[in-house]
């Protein structure tokens, strides 16, 4: 139903006026996620265990950029494509935060394993427009060779 309703929107005279105000709607949104994530990360936790925290960000990266490259050349994509694909996903998801809480509050976790996973997902959250924007230069270097 609301599809069809921003179809007929789109068509009518008031469509960028709605657009307009729909982007400043999102861009608050995307701003008050990141400002309650933020609140989420416990510095003191990542000082301590510092250690831990960039091996499973390590091992997040380099599993998720083996599990993308393999779904890449399943679908038949070869070169550099999987690579790039790999690097401009490889952050964990906003997912993860959620199903962290649930954890948490349903004891299915310990505070410390929360910890461990809110402060990994913020941290590749982070990192990840500054590595996708590595992709395209990459791309375009292992294009050329």
């Amino acid at each position: 139903m609301a599809f069809a309703i921003g179809l007929a929107l789109s068509e009518s005279e008031l469509g960028s006026r709605a657009l307009s105000e729909i982007l400043r709607v999102r861009d608050l949104f995307g701003l008050l996620f990141f400002v309650s994530a933020g609140m989420l990360l416990d510095l003191p936790f990542l000082v301590a265990h510092l250690n831990l925290v960039l091996l499973l960000v390590t091992l997040v990266v380099v599993g998720k950029a083996l599990i993308l490259t393999a779904v890449t050349r399943l679908f038949r994509y070869g070169a550099s494509r999987p690579f790039v694909v790999a690097l401009a996903l490889f952050q964990t998801s906003e997912l993860s935060l959620v199903l962290a809480r649930l954890g948490l509050e349903n004891a299915a976790i310990d505070g410390h394993l929360y910890s461990l996973v809110i402060t990994t997902a913020l941290i590749t959250m982070l990192l990840t427009p500054f590595v996708a924007q590595a992709a395209v230069p990459f791309y375009r270097w292992a294009r050329e060779r």
